[in-house]
């Protein structure tokens, strides 16, 4: 009788315990130490060998490929299938972050730059792969375009958008044609707004922070048919100025 072969694993429970040592009162201002202490148990198990096999993980082709969705070229493609330099940042990557405007956005994206020319509250200067515009004057047009939904913003003083409820961003590195509405010779910034949902929903989020900053957001989603639904965000943000 031939026996079935074994493999032992350890299964690991870590338990943390914090030690706080008493305040010392001898100096003018107390000083408190603490340590945190993390122990792990370990607990042996033995399993068959076949029963281990079983529960691998699936192997890196079995595993879907994610496939990036970009706007380059005015409709949805795979962005392997699009011949334009082009980097793409999702509504997640931009909620995490807290990116609250364009000017938020610098350093995001290879050879892309974007700041204020002297201070908050001013003319933005974005620029991609050094071609840019810095100008006090605010109805100077930038050399990079900024799209809202495919609507263009107008002079350089409307390219500091604010960033909310967004399903994505694609910043397109290099000359643009007349595709999205005006040729651009540095590059272009695609802002696209989540879609209605099928689904009623919304959430309202508060947020409060130095220079007496206050920073409002309300977004709804509510179905008005089997096939049609409305989706309507609201933002607001008041902060002092830090020059």
């Amino acid at each position: 009788m031939n026996a079935g072969k074994v493999s032992p694993k350890i299964q690991m429970n870590p338990t943390t315990f914090f030690v706080q040592q008493s305040c010392q009162h001898s100096n003018p201002l107390p000083l408190c130490f603490g340590w945190r202490v993390t122990a792990a148990l370990g607990l042996l198990l033995v399993v068959p060998a076949s029963l281990a096999a079983e529960v691998q993980q699936p192997s890196a082709a079995e595993q879907p490929l994610e496939v990036i969705t970009v706007y380059a070229q005015k409709r949805p493609q795979p962005k392997t299938e699009v011949s334009v330099a082009v980097s793409t940042i999702d509504g997640d990557t931009i909620a995490e972050r807290r990116l609250g405007s364009t000017t938020a956005l610098d350093g995001i994206a290879p050879n892309f730059s974007a700041s204020a020319v002297s201070g908050e509250g001013t003319t933005p200067a974005l620029n991609i792969r050094g071609i840019g515009v810095f100008d006090y004057n605010t109805s100077t047009i930038s050399p990079i375009a900024v799209y809202s939904d495919d609507v263009v913003a107008g002079g350089a003083n409307f390219l500091n958008a604010s960033l909310f409820d967004l399903a994505q961003i694609d910043i397109l590195r290099g000359p643009q044609g007349t595709l999205f509405g005006r040729n651009s010779t540095g590059g272009a910034l695609l802002l696209r707004s989540k879609l209605p949902e099928a689904e009623f929903g919304g959430y309202v989020s508060a947020d409060v922070a130095e220079q007496q900053s206050r920073t409002y957001t309300a977004v709804l989603n509510a179905p008005l048919g089997d096939e049609t639904a409305a989706r309507v965000a609201l933002h607001q943000q008041d902060y002092q100025y830090s020059m």
